[in-house]
């Protein structure tokens, strides 16, 4: 591995990944998110590799580990490409028959296949094969979950061949600090970790606030019950966070980052690592980055889960080495926060959109959504729906959508009593309500 010491050297490289990428060779992608590991992720993965090989087929077919697909009430995934077919509930067993079937000969295996759901009278529903003429993912607009179903998260070419990185060169060499704020102004992002604060403004008071040292910190301490979100992202693209940290330094003025995650997240916390060494080993992190001025680290900080170090004055509290409680604001972190500093704080989500919005512009991002929240959201769907697992929605859907389109309906045609939002804090939304949009207002 050698450093990335300009620009050009970057694009150097993803010119040459890209080349030698073959889109039309055949790939087996397998989901290995925390729910597909648990339910035999990795020996199907073995497996694959095993049978390609008594096959005879390993130099003609790659098989990729992908992190959460989403679909995760039809895990363990798998997905052959390019015919694009996707098999749901694999078992170690079926690999066998996959390979001789699907990999070899084209032929579909219709058990293996997403049923549609039914009424509760009925006992089967229609089979899809193509991915992308699944209703859960037809009504889902996947943004920042884009990549994770076709890179390897431990791999940081992959990332790079899909664009990854793009922003952080252009927000260096192409923009000054102010600019890249007021594009994230100009996007209408804000935090999604439920507050709603404008992300733009929270970066203008941490750059304009006076100190000769500034931190930024990833907040992935998600502690509600039933919520996956930002641990699937760090499981599945983990550099679109660190990305996204590292654009978010250079626009605020700080060399240093943290991310604090939950010790409950082995799998995350592995990839983070993963992702660290590999950015520090092609020179996307210390000093000078691809040549320029800007010069940035990041630290990992495990918590030991406690609820209320979510909250960011307690979670400052913990990296510091302190019990954590809240403190009464302001001083807010953008003026006083980590060692006495002006330290920028912000969710997994709202890192992992810096890059697509600094990418594509803002004008493109606030296409999406509606006027007072832009872009999209991601949501655990869990409970009594037929399609549970990890959605990205434009901002603006109705509850009705969510739980119908995406989700596929309440279990066994039962009629839909109320839905739970927003973990032990939140409260129940009566079924009358279900039109209510998805946004940070209603």
């Amino acid at each position: 591995m050698t450093k990335l010491a300009f620009r050009t050297d970057l694009d150097t490289l993803r010119a040459q990944l890209t080349e030698s990428f073959d889109p039309h060779k055949r790939r087996a992608f397998v989901c290995l998110g925390t729910g597909c590991k648990a339910c035999g992720g990795d020996e199907i993965l073995s497996d694959f590799e095993k049978a390609l090989q008594r096959a005879k087929l390993d130099d003609q077919v790659e098989v990729v580990p992908t992190g959460c697909r989403g679909f995760c009430e039809n895990g363990p995934l798998v997905t052959v490409r390019p015919a694009g077919i996707l098999y749901c509930r694999v078992s170690p067993d079926d690999i066998p028959e996959i390979v001789d079937n699907t990999v070899a000969r084209d032929e579909v295996i219709e058990r293996l296949l997403y049923q549609m759901p039914g009424a509760a009278t009925q006992t089967t529903g229609r089979r899809i094969s193509a991915e992308e003429a699944i209703p859960f993912y037809q009504h889902q607009m996947r943004i920042v979950l884009g990549m994770n179903d076709r890179i390897d998260p431990s791999k940081i070419e992959d990332y790079i061949r899909e664009g990854g990185y793009a922003g952080l060169v252009k927000a260096l060499f192409e923009m000054s600090p102010d600019q890249i704020i007021d594009e994230v102004q100009g996007a209408g992002l804000r935090g999604r970790g439920g507050g709603g604060f404008p992300t733009g403004q929270k970066w203008k008071f941490c750059r304009a606030a006076d100190g000769d040292i500034k931190y930024v910190i990833c907040n992935a301490d998600e502690g509600d019950p039933g919520a996956f979100m930002d641990r699937s992202l760090l499981e599945g693209n983990p550099h679109s966070v660190l990305e996204g940290m590292a654009i978010g330094a250079y626009a605020i003025g700080s060399a240093h980052g943290y991310i604090y995650i939950r010790a409950e997240y082995p799998l995350a916390i592995e990839r983070l690592r993963i992702a660290i060494e590999q950015m520090r080993g092609w020179g996307l992190l210390g000093e000078n980055i691809l040549g320029s001025d800007f010069s940035f680290d990041i630290v990992i900080k495990e918590g030991a889960g406690a609820f209320v170090c979510g909250e960011e004055t307690a979670l400052i509290a913990s990296i510091e080495g302190r019990r954590g409680m809240p403190i009464t604001r302001p001083p807010f972190p953008a003026v006083k926060g980590l060692f006495s500093k002006p330290t920028n704080i912000n969710n997994v989500e709202t890192w992992g959109n810096i890059p697509h919005i600094i990418t594509a512009g803002a004008q493109e991002y606030a296409a999406r959504g509606t006027e007072p929240s832009k872009g999209t959201k991601i949501f655990s769907l869990v409970g009594q729906v037929n399609n549970t697992g990890l959605v990205e929605v434009p901002m603006g859907m109705s509850l009705r959508q969510l739980v119908y389109e995406v989700g596929g309906g309440v279990k066994d045609g039962r009629a839909l009593k109320a839905v739970q939002s927003g973990g032990p804090s939140g409260g129940c939304i009566p079924a009358n309500m279900l039109e209510l949009p998805i946004d940070y207002e209603s």
